[in-house]
């Protein structure tokens, strides 16, 4: 396997992306468990996913299994299958290595992750399926399990919410026996002299990521933000909130600066413009209490989306 000769040997090895993003991309079925239905019932997109990062030059392809713990399969009412998701999904990933004649040259990652199956329509864990911790713990054991049953090369950890979650996902990689990549953000010791030390120690760190809400339309990606009169930044994404009861969406800024609960302009691809208010990260939930565990009511879903957005 290339995969663990360039591991021993200190090389460069490349990873595939986002399995999720580029599935929805292609048409695959997406829902409350993300892209975990796709490996059912868009089984061929699936493969077609791996073949195009395989085709890249991907040492690893990391199976679909981002979402198939058992609790979040519960909100598709296939928990009693996690066996069945996890089994074919690897399956897939491993057709994909075969259709490209890159069998013994390409790993086969389990994907592993602390994603909670999502409200209907919204990219916001559900209560209802947020288990716990005990529960949650023995749901992993499971999965990780599966994993390595069905020949995974390494167990990769995704999505690590906060200690306490992510200590129980790693524990029971752990458990397998198996390599475990654990995904973390990157230090820099800034005790040490480097070049554009100074340049990053005198940045401006405040964020450039926002959120903003829209009572007119649902903000699409690539529309512009715009304040008084000059364009400051564009929208990264967009969806109807039907919880908020308005458009909600991501806002890049192009620099720092004060700028939230600022009204601002939305200039949708239509060449349409609309008032936007920027706001704090996440939309809801501010102090994450529901996926903590720690808030477990659900906000009743209104029969309909009462703004007026297009």
């Amino acid at each position: 396997m290339i995969f663990k000769e360039k591991l021993k040997n200190k090389s460069k090895i490349f990873l595939d992306g986002g399995n999720g993003s580029e599935i929805a991309k292609l048409g695959g079925d997406m829902s409350p468990a993300f892209a975990a239905l796709a490996t059912i019932t868009s089984p061929d997109i699936v493969v077609k996913v791996h073949e195009n990062f395989i085709n890249v030059g991907c040492d690893i392809i990391t199976a679909n299994t981002f979402a198939t713990s058992r609790h979040v399969l519960d909100s598709l009412n296939r928990k009693n299958e996690t066996e069945k998701f996890l089994i074919k999904s690897v399956e897939l990933a491993r057709k994909a290595i075969t259709n490209t004649n890159k069998t013994e040259k390409v790993a086969i990652a389990g994907s592993l992750s602390n994603f909670f199956a999502l409200k209907e329509n919204e990219f916001v864990p559900n209560p209802k399926f947020i288990p716990s911790y005990k529960q949650e713990e023995r749901n992993y054991i499971e999965a990780a399990n599966i994993l390595k049953d069905s020949g995974v090369d390494l167990l990769i950890l995704e999505m690590l919410l906060d200690i306490n979650h992510s200590e129980i996902l790693l524990n029971a990689a752990l458990q397998t026996g198996l390599p475990v990549w654990v995904g973390l953000g990157y230090f820099v010791n800034m005790d040490k002299d480097f070049i554009g030390r100074d340049a990053l120690i005198n940045k401006d760190k405040r964020t450039c990521l926002f959120g903003i809400t829209c009572k007119s339309a649902i903000p699409s990606a690539k529309s512009k933000i715009k304040y008084n009169g000059i364009d400051i930044g564009y929208i990264t994404a967009g969806v109807p909130s039907p919880t908020l009861q308005q458009g909600i969406g991501y806002v890049r800024f192009y620099n720092p600066g004060d700028w939230k609960d600022k009204e601002v302009e939305i200039l949708l691809p239509d060449k349409s413009s609309h008032k936007g208010i920027i706001v704090d990260l996440p939309f809801y939930d501010k102090e994450k209490k529901i996926v903590k565990g720690i808030d477990r009511s659900i906000p009743s879903k209104p029969d309909n989306i009462s703004f007026d957005a297009k």
